[in-house]
């Protein structure tokens, strides 16, 4: 009786930014194992042992990958592809993402139970307990921080409640900081992503960066500077950095968007992206009283 032969899964990744792993690794990761494909040879690509990120994602692949190499020879890549077929023990296959990208262009995505199963699932085989005992901020250092539009220090100074900057944890501390959030806040950005450590019923809110951005891809007026950039071009693009109020509908998440109420100017910015953020701290305000 011919048995089928083990496949090896390439995964070449080589983002450096774990909302992208989530998006581009573990999404995938996810999608092949509800399918019944078991993945117990992987192959990883530009690995670096000394980058937390690459770490944060090691710390999830390893729950649910059975067998990990690693190297950062991608002439080996290219090797295991060409080998006679007859000489190969395992069956190489790319790892190729796709179901993001099916929700962001179905708006009417469903609920993904399979999605759900599986991040409950990990949390378990990690040990990650729970609960909802607090309300918690993540803000950033540099781009994207967060300040109180009156005082212009970092809204967490505003509240009496637990803050982290992301940029000094390492995995098990940022995991340790979010399990028992009942309201996550914090800016659009990487440090959202450990919402999936977060409990079912936590309330994730995140401070947008669309006061300004009315159209992605810009439009021809915006592009063309024949209307400021302020200026709601009433194009009706989609806005497009709906990524965690994605994730939270495909989780059934709770969630709440606060739109910022400007930024600090940074002369060397190639994009809003890289500005510090102003808010209007009543809007906090506002809902931390509403949970509490």
């Amino acid at each position: 009786i011919m048995k089928t032969r083990p496949k090896l899964y390439i995964n070449t990744n080589h983002e450096k930014n774990i909302w992208h792993i989530l998006q581009k690794e573990i999404f995938e990761i996810e999608r092949l194992i509800s399918n019944g494909i078991k993945l117990d040879h992987m192959l990883i690509t530009n690995f670096d042992p000394n980058d937390k990120r690459d770490l944060w994602r090691m710390n999830i692949l390893k729950y649910v990958i059975h067998n990990i190499y690693i190297t950062n020879d991608k002439s080996l890549i290219e090797y295991i592809k060409i080998l006679p077929e007859q000489c190969l023990y395992f069956e190489p296959v790319l790892l190729q993402s796709n179901i993001w990208y099916n929700c962001w262009e179905d708006y009417h995505y469903p609920v993904s139970q399979n999605m759900i199963s599986f991040f409950e699932i990990l949390k378990v085989k990690m040990n990650i307990e729970c609960n909802l005992n607090h309300i918690k901020i993540i803000n950033r250092r540099d781009s994207r921080q967060v300040l109180d539009i009156n005082t212009l220090e970092p809204i967490e100074k505003t509240f009496n409640i637990q803050c982290a900057y992301f940029e000094d944890l390492n995995f098990q501390e940022q995991v340790d900081f979010v399990k028992d959030a009942k309201v996550l806040i914090a800016p659009h950005g990487a440090g959202l992503t450990n919402l999936i450590f977060t409990h079912p019923n936590c309330l994730i809110c995140e401070i947008s960066l669309r006061k300004y951005w009315f159209c992605n891809p810009i439009c021809s007026l915006h592009k063309n500077n024949l209307i400021h950039y302020s200026n709601n071009c009433n194009s009706n693009i989609p806005y497009s950095k709906y990524d965690f109020k994605n994730i939270c509908r495909l989780l059934n998440r709770n969630y709440i968007e606060i739109i910022n109420d400007g930024f600090v100017p940074n002369p060397n910015a190639s994009s809003l992206l890289d500005h510090k953020i102003l808010l209007n701290p009543n809007k906090l305000v506002k809902l931390i009283h509403n949970q509490t």
